[in-house]
């Protein structure tokens, strides 16, 4: 077979990501093939040749056929091109998540039988361990995140116990202020609020995704760093000993910093018992503001010693 007919790993991997997103943008063409000599040029239009993919401006969009080399079914849901920015995001996660199995939000739907209508972004699944992801807009309507939070608190009745929102934090458009940095009570076991602002390269943005990516190995770190202590039963808490609970704040759980409000406002004066928030240090402003009275203490994820100092 002549080379430009035989299918690469890279090939594989390009219509593995667009049979989940549908499209990609150039700049993620460029990161799949690499910039040598522009060849992610010239094999994107073999590829178009082949009926695989199509190049629409700045844009790349799967077949029938493409989507039938990757998953075996050739039907394609096409977006409006007014939905490519979003779905241009769903890529960037997919392609950060390296470390997890992702599903778009039709298999996800199928695989549940999650309604048609179902907001569900896509699905990500380690060691059976499974999130499901929403993106909200930079500036969300309130009728679509109560549609949204709705939809989180079925979720359970579907099998999936918990979920990702992904937010703006921008000046500009906040629309994690606009979901809430706290939530009502729900069925759901975790729900974390992550940033994902519109600049899809902003340093913040990449290296929480990063440590998504590394979820598992981060929470295995923390736990080593707290040897001495026991794991809590308490639902506000990861860790405790005698006189000192601990609470991992690292990818910002709604549900547990929500368990943890209520304890902080009640509960705690009977038990005189100390209380310390494990964190990332560009979240420690908003965790000051929420628990001013909580002592913390900074995460470094991405170095030996997992974290350095307190607040």
């Amino acid at each position: 077979m002549p080379p430009e007919r035989h299918l690469s790993d890279r090939d594989q991997y390009l219509l593995k990501i667009l049979s989940i997103t549908t499209v990609i943008n150039y700049q993620q063409l460029k990161r799949i093939y690499g910039d040598k000599k522009h060849y992610h040029y010239r094999r994107s239009r073999q590829l178009q040749d082949r009926g695989l993919i199509i190049l629409d401006g700045k844009h790349v969009r799967i077949t029938g056929s493409g989507m039938k080399e990757a998953t075996g079914k050739e039907r394609v849901y096409y977006p409006k091109s007014s939905q490519y920015d979003h779905r241009v995001k769903l890529a960037e996660i997919s392609m950060s998540l390296t470390n997890w199995e992702v599903y778009s939000s039709l298999e996800i739907k199928r695989r549940t039988s999650l309604n048609d209508s179902a907001l569900i972004n896509m699905y990500i699944e380690n060691s059976g361990r499974g999130y499901a992801i929403y993106i909200l807009a930079r500036n969300p309507e309130a009728s679509t995140i109560t549609r949204i939070k709705n939809e989180l608190d079925d979720l359970s009745f579907y099998g999936i116990q918990r979920a990702i929102v992904f937010c703006s934090y921008d000046n500009n458009y906040n629309s994690a202020n606009k979901f809430g940095r706290f939530y009502r009570d729900t069925s759901l076991t975790e729900l974390l609020l992550l940033p994902f602002p519109d600049q899809i390269k902003k340093t913040d943005t990449m290296v929480m995704l990063k440590y998504v990516n590394h979820m598992k190995k981060i929470n295995a770190k923390i736990r080593n760093q707290f040897q001495e202590y026991q794991l809590s039963n308490r639902s506000f808490a990861d860790f405790e000993k005698e006189n000192e609970y601990i609470t991992s704040l690292v990818f910002n759980d709604l549900i547990k910093k929500t368990q943890l409000f209520n304890y902080m406002q009640g509960a705690v004066k009977k038990e005189k018992k100390k209380t310390r928030i494990l964190c990332l240090e560009s979240q420690s402003k908003e965790y000051s503001l929420d628990f001013p009275e909580v002592e913390q203490t900074i995460i470094h994820p991405g170095k030996e010693k997992t974290y350095a100092s307190n607040q």
